[in-house]
């Protein structure tokens, strides 16, 4: 009996609601209505822009598997960077919450890796870290569509049953790369030859593409529409 509902869930339409709601409810359906803070939308033009410069290059990747990681899929991720020589990559920034229970494990792992890589904890400039960023590894949770406002490519790992849809909505769309589905596969690993191999395969060509779709996919007004759709702005 909602006045309105909100799902900004990438691949959702007005349609999946047919029949559940009253004709009155207001539907604001879609990744158009993502809420975003102002800092995604303010750094959008630039993100997009630097990665159509003539010279860009796969050269920072940032590794975020959530705030709190719980099956530690970002120590396996270094483990996999362990011996990779990809020529034109120089630092991977990782981001973990200060209550990570594998915190301290990823602080143990960084100083062995052969690629520079700094670790960034309670992070409070998430869109600085994702405009800096050239590719991410991440879930496909919240910072999904923060990632999709700022065009940055993202190879993805299904955290959680509840982000299959949203997974092969991204793949279908051409934004992301699906690496695994740990749901599927409680054993979830990606070997080093595995993640090389995937590394040297994207080219400045597909980075693009991808960056291309993603931007398609949501524009960091969703606020704004919210807002509006509420009559309160």
């Amino acid at each position: 009996e909602a006045d309105i509902i909100l799902d900004q869930s990438i691949g959702r339409c007005t349609a999946n609601y047919d029949g559940l709601l009253p004709s009155s409810t207001i539907r604001l359906i879609g990744p158009q209505y993502a809420i975003s803070r102002p800092e995604f939308l303010k750094q959008r033009g630039q993100s997009i822009s630097r990665r159509s410069e003539v010279g860009f290059a796969l050269r920072r990747l940032l590794i975020f598997m959530g705030g709190v990681d719980s099956p530690n899929i970002t120590s396996k991720m270094l483990r996999s960077l362990d011996g990779v020589k990809l020529a034109s990559l120089d630092q991977v920034t990782v981001v973990m919450g200060p209550l990570a229970p594998a915190l301290e494990e990823v602080r143990s792992l960084i100083p062995n890796l052969s690629v520079p890589t700094r670790l960034v904890v309670g992070a409070q400039d998430m869109a600085t870290l994702m405009y800096e960023a050239d590719l991410a590894i991440g879930g496909v949770g919240g910072a999904t569509l923060e990632r999709c406002c700022l065009g940055l490519p993202t190879l993805t790992v299904v955290m959680a049953e509840n982000q299959r849809f949203m997974a092969k909505a991204l793949q279908d769309l051409g934004a992301s790369i699906t690496l695994g589905d740990i749901t599927t596969d409680q054993d979830f690993q990606i070997k080093d030859f595995d993640l090389l191999k995937v590394l040297s395969r994207l080219s400045l060509g597909q980075l693009k593409e991808i960056t291309d779709a993603c931007i398609k996919i949501t524009d960091g007004h969703g606020t704004g529409r919210i807002l509006a759709a509420m009559g309160v702005a």
